[in-house]
């Protein structure tokens, strides 16, 4: 069984968020690809991971605080600029799968009717910190798959994915590693839960190696969410079985 390969911000070095990235993504043949949403002033969700435009683009401000006008102008690197969730559901549908991060609570309602709109309940995960989002997601979408994200390891991780009602469990790559002798008794836990635990790069400046990615596959992680998804793509060129 091959682990499911999830573009992070879709390739990030594309630069990340863009249409470009997840165009790479998608030509890589990953099984999904993965954004981060936020709320422009006029309450139109855009792809950016965060709170404010001074790290990805040429401008600077709070993303909630400009309007989608005003983020269109904005060069998010190499010419692209700030998709909208719209744009980039246009790009993926049929082609890849959707891991949707939400960051505010603000984003729920807008996202969740851009999923309905679209017809894409099947294809898309909805992931967050905030676990009690993810949880009121899947409530508003009772048939939508839902994760939580986690950088530290809790008490009992699996007991974390069931509290939130979460098909996933997203941990740290390096978390996991570091705690191996403890997430192998997860992950044992976990396949009898039915609960699918990935292995993750949370930052954009992460760079995982394919050595730990051998050793995290070793482990038994069902996937990866990686900021250059063909270190795994690489490893091995067979099918890689889809979870759904």
């Amino acid at each position: 069984m091959k682990p499911l390969i999830i573009g992070h911000r879709g390739v990030c070095s594309e630069p990340e968020n863009t249409l470009k990235a997840f165009k790479k993504a998608i030509e890589l043949k990953v099984d999904m690809v993965e954004l981060d949403v936020r709320l422009t002033k006029d309450k139109i969700p855009v792809v950016m991971h965060d709170e404010n435009v001074n790290r990805t683009t040429n401008g600077r401000g709070r993303v909630n605080e400009l309007t989608l006008k005003e983020v269109k102008r904005l060069d998010a690197g190499d010419g692209e600029q700030v998709p909208t969730l719209q744009e980039v559901i246009d790009l993926v549908k049929g082609k890849a799968k959707l891991v949707i991060e939400i960051k505010t609570y603000a984003t729920i309602k807008p996202v969740a009717r851009l999923i309905k709109k679209n017809q894409i309940i099947n294809s898309t995960i909805v992931i967050s910190f905030g676990h009690i989002i993810s949880k009121m997601f899947k409530k508003m979408i009772p048939g939508v798959l839902t994760g939580v994200l986690l950088v530290s390891l809790p008490i009992n991780p699996i007991k974390t994915a069931e509290d939130a009602n979460a098909d996933f469990l997203i941990s740290y790559y390096e978390t996991i590693l570091a705690g191996s002798p403890i997430y192998k008794r997860v992950l044992k836990q976990a396949k009898k839960k039915n609960i699918k635990v990935l292995a993750a790069e949370i930052h954009e400046k992460d760079s995982i190696a394919q050595s730990q990615i051998k050793q995290l596959m070793k482990m038994g992680v069902d996937g990866f969410v990686l900021n250059r998804p063909n270190l795994a793509l690489n490893i091995d060129n067979k099918k890689r079985f889809m979870f759904w």
